[in-house]
């Protein structure tokens, strides 16, 4: 990096010639406020993907929860409507099961 002086002549950032003065400091000053904005960007960033990396841990688990209460409910209520199932919940309720097949009632008007 060289820096020119008021005569004309350039002087490098590395020689020893260099004097950081308030004019260097000056010119670097949109630089380094450009580097602290990334750095403030880079960091929200990653914040943000660490917080959406949480919440999408969080609600895989409460996704996996409610799969095995699903399952767990669907078992339960297809369990209660077999029919052994079903004769016990009618007895209770002072109901006997039919042992004779079911008939078919026909009527007139719809045979016309």
């Amino acid at each position: 990096m060289t820096i020119r002086t008021n005569n004309g002549g350039s002087k490098s950032f590395w020689s020893k010639d260099f004097k950081f003065d308030e004019a260097f400091l000056y010119k670097l000053l949109p630089y380094l406020a450009f580097l602290a904005f990334l750095g403030l960007i880079y960091i929200a960033n990653r914040n943000q993907t660490e917080r959406t990396a949480k919440e999408m841990n969080l609600l895989r688990q409460q996704v996996d929860e409610l799969r095995i209460e699903y399952i767990t409910t669907k078992a339960d209520y297809m369990r209660q409507w077999r029919q052994t199932d079903v004769i016990r919940q009618a007895q209770a309720l002072g109901l006997k099961e039919s042992k004779e097949p079911p008939i078919k009632i026909l009527n007139e008007q719809d045979d016309e």
